[in-house]
């Protein structure tokens, strides 16, 4: 028996090993390949949260019961939109990377025979994400209250939002290298959602750091750039606000490019995890949507 390779780790024995360099480089790759498709199926998925977000009313004021219960139906629905999205961006990717081009009407119609497992699945990740969310805002809330901000002056908000979407954008990512994966899996392997959360967990452990990696690489800049499209002027009180030009300039930019592109990332990250641990390539992937 030959001797046992000393840099060859379990978690690499049964396929090509994750790679970061690999992951963004495929993910570009098949981004680009697919741009308009994956930007229809994107865009038809969020449409319910852009009609929420341009004509409903926002919930702001003072902390209420309301208050609460609106911004966690706004959670539930923007999740709810972004699993859609990644769940038909995820077997258009499976389809590429087996050489076809993905169809936007068979993407679609897959996502919404998976929708109640989808909704499950947004449910768990919102309460995965309740407690990284509430050490954030106490972080915050720390931070604000020892007047790390400076004293009170017209770009003081500007700096506290800043670092309030700081706070939220590593909750986020903590909780993301954990179950981020699940809506792919459930899609691909049939399974519920709890079983779909607990499938992504497996899939990453061991990967997390690299996984938080490659998320931050595609998903920081162009979240950044969304970002400062749509509050990148400043007013008299020192707030930053968008014009309705450049709100709508953000709003396509991220259902064209942010959405997709992050998307696809993930399905990325998911196909090669499955290639890494099981052995599995986009043939046999592909047979489960056939």
């Amino acid at each position: 028996m030959a001797p046992a390779d000393p840099d060859q780790s379990p978690i690499r024995s049964l396929g090509t090993a994750f790679s970061v360099g690999r992951v963004v480089a495929d993910t570009f790759t098949t981004w680009l390949r697919n741009a308009p498709a994956f930007a229809v199926v994107s865009a038809v998925c969020e449409v319910p949260v852009f009609l929420v977000m341009r004509w409903a009313p926002q919930p702001v004021g003072a902390p209420t019961i309301g208050l609460v219960a609106a911004l966690i139906a706004l959670l539930v629905l923007y999740f709810t939109a972004w699993n859609l999205s990644l769940a038909a961006v995820t077997l258009g990717v499976v389809e590429s990377r087996k050489g076809q081009r993905p169809k936007i009407r068979r993407c679609l119609s897959v996502t919404i025979r998976a929708l109640p497992t989808l909704f499950g699945v947004t449910l768990r990740t919102i309460a995965r994400f309740v407690p990284p969310f509430l050490v954030a805002c106490f972080a915050y809330g720390v931070l604000s209250a020892s007047e790390c901000f400076g004293e009170s002056s017209p770009g003081r908000e500007s700096v506290e939002d800043a670092w309030m979407d700081g706070f939220l954008g590593a909750a986020a990512l903590w909780c993301l290298t954990r179950v981020g994966l699940a809506g792919p899996a459930a899609v691909v392997e049939g399974i519920r959602s709890r079983e779909a959360m607990a499938r992504s967990r497996s899939l990453t452990k061991g990967r997390r750091s690299e996984v938080g990696a490659a998320l931050f690489m595609l998903g920081v800049v162009p979240l950044a750039i969304s970002d400062w499209l749509g509050t990148h002027q400043l007013d008299d009180t020192g707030a930053w606000y968008a014009s309705e030009t450049w709100w709508w300039a953000r709003t396509v930019f991220g259902w064209f490019v942010v959405s997709p592109l992050i998307a696809t990332l993930a399905a990325t990250i998911y196909h090669a995890l499955r290639r890494e641990r099981d052995g599995v390539d986009s043939d046999v992937l592909a047979d489960v949507f056939a």
